[in-house]
């Protein structure tokens, strides 16, 4: 493969006036080598002048060993670099032996040399240009020692044929593309040193079954196409997973996505069609588009709140996916589950505002869909073909207006269960609802009646609110030993019967049948209004009335208490969990209340007594 704008680059700057070779001299393995000058010594270049090659006669063959140093004119100098093109297209080298003081090898320095099969590079070399070793398909192993610092982009791609990689510990940066296509390595660990891997510089190494990616790395962009990679392991240095970065690792079966992470950029896990399940950890805020695009062996995904942006063809083709939770962060969706054939279910939150331009196209298994009142647009083919559909519930009292084709391929005839008397928004013209011809008006608000102690009693609705009757009857039922007192609302009718005209949830609380009026103190709270200004808490274990005297008010929306005689005051709820407790023995304690309920107020060592308190 040819590195087209850097050959470019490097022709424009051979032809506006790059340096011809000093002096020629001959190798100790007999083959003519042409040098520079250059500081600290001399640097290995090719014959060419005009261009780094085109006089193939002349290249050198078979097994060279570059000399230590050469000599010119009396003067002898150390071979301290390979420089650009050097041995480019020298199909016959077989094997190269580099002096110790070389410390570069340059851009396509042995770029093509497809009969080369060993390299030896020396302790000194501190950076492999781009393109280096490009295409040297006979190339089996190579070690890059610990003082090389950076390996150039494209330095070893296409070297199909190499098994073994070991990189050196001082190895900072792996150059973009810089092992791409490296079809027969089957492993490679990245040292602790990298903190930058290039974008697919490990790109269709078909062979690679496992690697090892070190703790210093920030971003991975870089195992597309990698079929053989059967699972791996991110660390949690890495916070962006980019782009294409596993894509095509068809082999890939699971991932561990740190918590670290915090993007997952687009086409990251295209087509990795092996892999059955993912985690999405709470760290992450964006989905890339097409970020899991044809992972057709996907039948569950986890996305979590932290999730705020999920991105066009993030799901698309993921036709194993049966079901999948929108997180609630999320505002609006955009093509992320098209083509999710097997798509049975969904989950739409009421934080999405718009449902995009084929959000679920082609998703032929959803039977049901829920759209929250939040949606008020829903866009373009968004559930086109979508077939399997038997029913749609809209919550949206305005109609969300449809984009073009956006129930194309459903039937006409399915029940749309709408928000009550909301026909005529939904049989406008306008919203683009008039496609269905099976409108079906609601509950219109949610209505629940509960018991505040299931231990007490229960309560049973008797009958439901709808759109056409909105009257609902409930029942509460003491259990043994207890009594029905009221409702949340200070209603004590039981039956209860009311029209529901908002959102409703009863409460029925209960009492034990033994507790009396001196037991319970009512108060009922408005602003400073005394409804009663003086209780006495009295019972089991007070000696008579007259051990403790209590006055118990209200005033500003709180409990007053005076009269404590010192002791601590202490307010409960009702499961016994302590609210506050204080200690004043010459003014009055008051304590603020969260909401209506039952509480329970303790003076000292005498036992509680239960207050019931309504606002």
């Amino acid at each position: 493969m040819k590195r087209l704008l850097l050959l470019a680059a490097l022709f424009a700057a051979t032809m506006s006036g790059a340096r011809a070779y000093d002096f020629s001299a001959v190798a100790p393995t007999g083959q003519t080598l042409y040098y520079n000058i250059v500081s600290g010594g001399v640097q290995v270049t090719s014959q060419n002048t005009s261009f780094p090659y085109y006089n193939y006669s002349t290249y050198p063959t078979g097994a060279l060993t570059i000399p230590d140093s050469v000599t010119r004119q009396g003067t002898t100098y150390a071979v301290v670099s390979i420089g650009d093109y050097a041995f480019r297209d020298c199909s016959g080298l077989t094997s190269v032996t580099i002096p110790d003081a070389v410390t570069s090898i340059g851009n396509y320095a042995f770029d093509d040399c497809s009969g080369l099969t060993s390299v030896t590079i020396p302790d000194a070399v501190t950076s492999i240009g781009p393109a280096a070793f490009e295409d040297c398909s006979g190339l089996t192993s190579v070690t890059i020692p610990n003082s090389v610092i950076s390996i150039g982009n494209y330095a070893f791609c296409g070297c199909s044929g190499l098994t073994s990689v070991t990189i050196g510990s001082g190895v900072a940066s792996i150059g973009n593309n810089a092992f791409r296509g490296c079809s027969g390595l089957t492993s490679v660990t990245i040292p602790n040193s990298v903190t930058s891997i290039g974008e697919y510089a490990f790109s269709n190494c078909s062979g690679l079954t496992s690697v090892t990616i070190s703790n210093s790395v920030t971003s991975i962009a870089a195992f597309s196409g990698c079929s053989g990679l059967t699972s791996v392991t991110i660390p949690n240095s890495v916070t962006y997973i980019g782009f294409e970065a596993f894509s095509g690792c068809s082999g890939l079966t699971s991932v561990t996505i740190p918590n670290s992470v915090t993007s997952i950029g687009n086409s990251a896990f295209s087509g990795c069609s092996g892999l059955t399940s993912v985690t999405i950890p709470n760290s992450v805020t964006s989905i890339g588009n097409q970020a899991f695009s044809n992972c057709s062996g996907l039948t569950s995904v986890t996305i979590p709140n932290s999730v705020t942006s999920i991105e066009p063809y993030a799901f698309f083709g993921c036709s194993g996916l049966t079901s999948v939770t929108i997180p609630n962060s999320v505002t609006s969706i955009y093509a992320a589950f098209s083509g999710c054939s097997g798509l049975t279910s969904v989950t739409i939150p009421n934080s999405v505002t718009y449902i995009g331009t084929e959000a679920f196209y082609g998703c032929s298994g959803l039977t049901s869909i829920t759209i929250p009142s939040s949606v008020t647009g829903i866009g373009t083919e968004a559930f086109y073909n979508c077939s399997g559909l038997i029913e749609i519930h809209s919550e949206a009292r305005v109609a969300p207006l449809l984009g073009t084709d956006c129930f194309a391929g459903v039937p006409i005839n399915i029940p749309v269960y709408i928000p009550c008397v909301r026909q005529m928004s939904y049989n406008s013209y306008y919203s683009r609802w008039s496609y269905f011809s099976n409108f079906i008006e609601a509950d219109g608000f949610s209505f629940s009646a509960t018991s505040a102690d299931d231990a007490m009693g229960s309560v049973t609705v008797l009958t439901q609110p709808t759109c056409q009757s909105p009257t609902a009857v409930v029942n509460a039922i003491a259990a043994n030993g207890y009594l029905f007192q009221r409702w949340n609302n200070g209603v004590t009718n039981n039956p209860y019967s009311l029209v529901v005209t908002s959102d409703t949830a009863l409460t029925a609380i209960f009492v034990p049948e033994n507790d009396s009026p001196c037991d319970t103190v009512y108060i009922y709270i408005h602003d400073t209004v005394y409804i009663h200004d003086t209780v006495y808490i009295t019972g089991e274990g007070i000696n008579g009335v007259d051990a403790m005297n209590a006055k118990v008010y209200t005033s500003q929306g709180q409990i007053v208490v005076e009269g404590a005689d010192g002791n601590n005051v202490t307010l409960y709820d009702v499961s016994g969990r302590m609210l506050a407790t204080k200690h004043d023995e010459y003014t009055p304690m008051r304590f603020d209340i969260p909401a209506s309920g039952t509480y329970m107020i303790k003076i000292g060592s005498y036992p509680a007594r239960k207050v019931v308190v309504v606002r």
